[in-house]
């Protein structure tokens, strides 16, 4: 299903009935954590010029989006937590590389819970954040309260975007996934480079300890 056909769709169904289109919101928020090609962003960004265009509420959208991802990054949370590596042997081990998630879980030894409070903010890694936290059993209290601020912020700015430009929504999105592009590489940079550090600091000690 294109973006098209669910913006179209959303067109029409909220001024027919807005609470379908809130519920649709909701779930194309949970759908993009579990199944990464879904453009759960440009479908929230739709939903800001519904709502600018008075056709959908300020406060249901944002509860809706923020929901929707909130229960999509905690349902990979606890697969990751209760099926571990085995979850990857399945359909889903098509969105979640084994490679990004050992880069990711060297994120987590190096900066521990503020990766869950970025997560939003790394479009490209959301999905392998989510899982790979739960197969570190991270606690679930920390994660959840961390994940719900992460995401609220996100898509509040989101949202604030796609009102502000209107019927130009779709330049929000390419600004967003252009973002994410920058970001995943960035992020991918700096764990390679902190790999190497560790390495070279763990060579360099090993004279020492044999001294």
């Amino acid at each position: 299903m294109t973006v098209e056909t669910v913006t179209s769709w959303l067109d029409v169904t909220a001024s027919a009935n807005p609470w379908l289109a809130y519920l649709a919101l909701f779930a194309s928020a949970v759908a993009e954590n579990l199944i990464p090609p879904v453009p759960g962003d440009a479908v929230t960004v739709f939903g800001a010029y519904l709502v600018g265009r008075g056709a959908l509420g300020l406060w249901p959208v944002i509860v809706a989006t923020w929901l929707g991802s909130l229960v999509g990054f905690m349902t990979l949370f606890f697969a990751g937590r209760f099926w571990g590596r085995a979850f990857l042997a399945g359909a889903s081990g098509r969105f979640l590389s084994a490679e990004y998630l050992v880069k990711v879980e060297g994120w987590f030894e190096r900066w521990g819970v503020a990766v869950i409070l970025a997560n939003r903010f790394l479009s490209g890694a959301r999905s392998v954040i989510s899982f790979s936290a739960g197969m570190g059993r991270m606690p679930v209290l920390s994660v959840a309260i961390s994940a719900a601020a992460s995401i609220l912020v996100w898509n509040v700015l989101l949202i604030i975007a796609g009102m502000t430009v209107g019927a130009n929504w779709e330049l929000v999105v390419e600004m967003a996934g252009l973002y994410g592009r920058y970001m995943a590489g960035l992020l991918v940079t700096l764990a390679l480079l902190w790999w190497i550090r560790k390495k070279w600091l763990a060579a360099k000690s090993r004279p020492a300890e044999g001294s």
